[in-house]
């Protein structure tokens, strides 16, 4: 009888135990360790629930990871996030690459215009700084069609009619100009700023080297606002590897000439018909940088619109040496 009393307590204290389990999860703990034997426990024993709580935690770890690497499996979740920034870690690498190959990759915007503006630049200048070269001598253009007349040792009192001939003709003059020759240049600037102003090339005639055609360049300067002559001739084309090597240093091309008028020779009206001659014998010879001298009245009034007419005749343009090399 008190069995069956204690029986009928027992299971009613469980029976409470069960409706409060769920507000005092750890009540069955408690009761299931203490005074309650193994083998009158009809459920199974709350640590079962402690551990499935427990694993509970775990899967919803192993959840997260599943969301950030989405294996198949769950059971490598430590070997399978390892390759995941490798992975990301190789993916810059390719991008690198495809930058790096921007020319042959259509996909990026960007490296297509860096390319085509590249291929533009390049394809831009017909005879860009680097193929002439500094301090080489330069005999001839490139440009077929053309001719250019130059004219050394000025300026002088000539040289502003000079540059009307030329003007009234559409053509342009490159003059090979001294700082002090037949007269200074100084005296002369508002024939230089017509000149530069006007599209016609001034260079260096000095006679000395680097004291020379720096005072001769600063002088320039002042008068055109800032230009400084990149080409020059040198005197009687009298240079040495010296010379060369210091018009090298100095960044100057060095122009010389495959058409000689010697108008200084023939410096009357007589003898202008000779300079026309070997003008002429020049151009048959295939010859582009012809030769004169605007210090001369002769080659200025008499001369040089023959030279022209002459051009005109061939069909050929009277254009400044830095129209073929610049």
């Amino acid at each position: 009888m008190l069995m069956r009393l204690y029986t009928f307590f027992v299971a009613a204290l469980l029976a409470c135990c069960a409706a409060a389990g769920p507000l005092h999860p750890e009540l069955l703990q408690l009761v299931g360790k203490s005074w309650i034997p193994d083998w009158w426990f009809p459920f199974p024993r709350p640590s079962t629930r402690a551990a499935t709580t427990t694993t509970t935690p775990a899967t919803s770890t192993t959840g997260l990871a599943t969301t950030t690497t989405k294996p198949t499996t769950t059971s490598s979740k430590p070997v399978t996030p390892t390759p995941q920034p490798a992975t990301s870690t190789a993916q810059p690498a390719i991008s690198s690459t495809a930058t790096a190959t921007a020319s042959s990759a259509s996909t990026s915007t960007t490296s297509s215009s860096t390319s085509a503006f590249t291929s533009t630049s390049a394809a831009a200048p017909s005879t860009p700084t680097t193929v002439v070269p500094f301090g080489q001598v330069i005999r001839s253009c490139t440009v077929k069609g053309t001719v250019a007349i130059t004219f050394d040792d000025g300026p002088y009192d000539y040289t502003n009619k000079l540059l009307d001939i030329f003007d009234a003709n559409g053509a342009k003059a490159t003059l090979f100009v001294n700082a002090q020759n037949f007269g200074s240049i100084t005296d002369y600037s508002s024939v230089m700023l017509r000149a530069f102003n006007t599209g016609h090339q001034i260079a260096s005639h000095t006679a000395g080297i680097i004291s020379e055609m720096t005072k001769l360049d600063d002088v320039l300067a002042t008068i055109t606002n800032g230009y400084r002559p990149t080409y020059m001739r040198v005197p009687y084309f009298a240079y040495s590897p010296l010379v060369l090597q210091t018009m090298a240093d100095l960044k100057y091309h060095v122009i010389e000439a495959d058409i000689d008028t010697k108008d200084y020779e023939h410096d009357t009206p007589d003898g202008v018909s000779v300079s026309v001659g070997f003008f002429r014998d020049g151009l048959n010879a295939g010859g582009s940088i012809a030769l004169a001298h605007d210090v001369h009245q002769t080659t200025v009034d008499l001369l040089i619109q023959q030279l022209l007419d002459e051009l005109k005749r061939r069909g050929l343009k009277g254009i400044f040496i830095s129209s073929y090399y610049f």
